[in-house]
């Protein structure tokens, strides 16, 4: 294809040879841009042997004429509804891949094939040469190709981008787990009602003020592409929506979601996002741009610009300060934020929902002093005064937050009275709780591991020599016909080990059809013996048995849980195996 200069623009020197796009996959959102604004219905991505990424659509298509205008550069025919506008897209790709190859037809079009060599590119970047001999020497005449066996010439209208052999200093960015995660990030995907139903409320609020998404599926590896958030328990129920307006019109329509943990959340759970017809602009860090104080995190939240003459820079990370729209844009979103961490510290005063979990993990583990050190510190903010902004929009999710506040604090009331029990008393509860929990878990057990434990009584079932040994000692001696006088023999003989090498006479049981699996459970199974029971029997007393001679009553009886559970695991298994 030769270029002339009536289709050279002049953004040419920065969107080919220094690279307009910063991030490694932000090609990706330029080809999706495109498609969507050709109208396309259906976009499927997916990667190719590891190192092509293909691009596809069913839009409709490109006959020469067009293929030729699309690969102009900085020349648009884009209207201003649509996202893209710049006239940079197909050639995005140049500085990931190695080529770039396009397919293309319109309906009773042929099928038409252009290539571009990234390669010719990068190398005579810093040449002098003419701009348009390069770009001729790198693009391959458009010709015409056969339609595959499932395409028909009369209905069939797709557009192909195939980015092939992506450079290696590029594939890290390019695995399946980041295209698709930048695709939630950046596409006009829905969001996933069946995982979060109240974000159907956030629809209709969009669609009411104004907001449009493009009717388009997009699909990465065959998986349906949804945006976040995706898991609705992470949050207060209420939604706060936010109108950002100029002399009486809206410029954008923002919402947000609070979590209910107080902290700051990650993506896919937290942050706000710019969108402009559906496409994201920067990521969650470019509000940061706007708010020069301390925000912490604990929001997802979209706004949605919907003025024309609010425009994004040329790299879709941020916006141009051009207007006086969005100079005003910019201010309200500063006053925006500067209210949700109002509502933050509000709910970091009011909520002591993390504090609540501290106090109560102490008190399981029985360090009632700093329990009580926490409760002092959370009734003494009680009393502290605290604001809250006096929007509109946030006035239910402060109700369900003093909601949520008064629970927590009912919840500290209840610790607190428990706390003012003496130690001695909590202490006696815990061992309460811990021995119901070991007989629970006793009746879980094969019946004559159970039979053997409730033999013991009292403080005898924190004794394993006498809870847990003799079920599995009396079983390896039913399934073996053996009667060794010493586990360790028992076992060996039962499973074949010696050494953990093989014994010359071969295994009695049968566990599994792999002999070194026989062998391994073998010694796993007079391993647990010999750490637990010869150990209490001959090692009282000694630093070897600190782990649990060095323990309150209360957790002896869970560790006696733990070491119940272990044993009836390997009764099953035992009571598992086969004669051989």
């Amino acid at each position: 294809m030769e270029f002339t200069d009536e289709i050279i623009g002049a953004r040419l020197i920065e969107t080919i040879t220094a690279g307009l796009y910063d991030g490694n996959l932000n090609c990706v959102r330029e080809y999706v841009q495109n498609s969507v604004d050709e109208g396309a219905k259906n976009i499927e991505l997916f990667l190719e042997n590891g190192n092509t990424l293909v691009i596809r659509d069913d839009g409709p298509g490109m006959d020469e004429p067009a293929l030729k205008k699309a690969l102009s550069i900085g020349v648009s025919s884009k209207e201003g509804g649509q996202i893209g506008w710049r006239g940079l897209g197909i050639w995005s790709g140049v500085s990931a891949s190695m080529k770039i190859v396009i397919l293309s037809k319109m309906k009773n079009k042929p099928k038409l094939r252009i290539e571009i060599d990234n390669e010719i590119l990068r190398n005579a970047s810093q040449s002098n040469e003419p701009i348009t001999d390069i770009l001729t020497k790198a693009t391959s005449e458009i010709e015409e190709v056969a339609l595959g066996k499932r395409e028909s010439l009369e209905d069939d209208h797709f557009t192909t981008i195939r980015l092939e052999t992506i450079l290696p200093n590029q594939r890290r960015f390019f695995s399946d787990k980041d295209i698709s995660q930048y695709l939630q990030k950046i596409a006009p995907a829905p969001f996933d009602l069946v995982k979060f139903p109240r974000l159907a409320e956030v629809n209709k609020y969009l669609i009411d003020n104004g907001v449009t998404f493009p009717n388009v599926e997009i699909r990465f590896n065959n998986e349906k592409i949804y945006r976040p958030p995706y898991n609705g328990n992470l949050y207060y129920e209420p939604i706060i929506p936010y109108a950002f307006t100029v002399e009486g019109t809206t410029v954008a329509v923002g919402w947000f979601v609070t979590t209910r943990e107080s902290k700051t959340l990650k993506w896919p759970n937290g942050g706000i996002f710019f969108k402009k017809k559906g496409m994201t602009i920067g990521d969650e860090n470019l509000i940061k741009s706007f708010y020069i104080g301390t925000y912490n995190q604990w929001q997802y939240g979209e706004i949605h610009v919907i003025s024309e003459r609010i425009r994004e820079n040329a790299g879709r990370n941020g916006f141009e300060y051009n207007s006086n729209e969005f100079k005003s844009l910019f201010d309200q979103v500063k006053d925006c934020i500067t209210q949700l961490q109002s509502a933050n510290r509000y709910q970091a005063d009011a909520v002591k929902f993390r504090k609540l979990n501290s106090v109560s993990s102490n008190v399981a583990k029985g360090n009632i002093s700093e329990a009580k050190k926490i409760v002092k510190e959370v009734k003494a903010s009680y009393a502290k005064p605290r604001s809250f902004p006096e929007n509109p929009a946030f006035t239910a999710v402060k109700a369900v937050m003093d909601t949520h506040a008064d629970e927590i604090k009912e919840e500290f009331d209840q610790i607190a009275d428990s706390i003012n029990c003496s130690e001695k008393d909590l202490q006696a509860e815990l061992i309460r709780q811990r021995k119901e929990e070991l007989n629970k878990m006793i009746d879980t057990l094969p019946k004559a591991v159970k039979e053997s434990i409730k033999r013991s009584k009292g403080k005898g079932l924190l004794n394993p020599v006498n809870t847990v040994a003799d079920a599995v000692e009396d079983l390896l001696k039913e399934k073996t016909g053996e009667n060794a006088q010493k586990f360790v023999d028992l076992v060996a003989k039962a499973y074949g080990f010696g050494n953990v090498n093989p014994r010359g006479d071969g295994p009695l049981l049968h566990f599994h059809p792999k002999a070194e699996k026989n062998r391994r459970f073998g010694v796993m199974v007079y391993a647990f013996y010999d750490l637990i029971i010869n150990t209490f029997k001959h090692e009282k007393g000694y630093e070897t048995l600190e782990w649990l001679e060095g323990t309150t009553e209360a957790e002896r009886w869970q560790i006696m849980t733990q070491i119940v559970a272990v044993m009836g695991l390997l009764y099953r298994l035992i009571d598992h195996s086969e004669r051989v």
